[in-house]
């Protein structure tokens, strides 16, 4: 459960970094294109705070993944605590 805690929180972060890894490639690939206007382009998207899609990568998978962890390790404990328990004997 606490490793669906750590997937499902921590992702968004890895994603993050991954995204800004390939914007870092993007730029510099653009940069080194012989195309002025390209360059230009490039400058002008960065300062707008737009990049290509394909830059940008998806936190929601590790983030379902993690819920899924959650839930999972919470039915796992519920039905541990439902054997533990035994049969109850009801007094009449």
């Amino acid at each position: 459960m606490a490793l669906g805690l750590a997937i499902g929180l921590g992702y968004p972060i890895l994603a993050a970094r991954a995204s800004n890894a390939r914007v870092g490639r993007w730029v510099v690939e653009e940069s080194k294109s012989p195309d002025v206007t390209r360059i230009q382009r490039t400058v002008e998207m960065t300062q707008l705070g737009l990049v290509p899609p394909w830059t940008q990568v998806s936190p929601w998978p590790g983030v379902a993944l993690g819920g899924g962890m959650v839930a999972l390790g919470l039915l796992l404990l519920k039905a541990r605590r439902r054997d533990r328990s035994g049969p109850k004997i009801s007094a009449r």
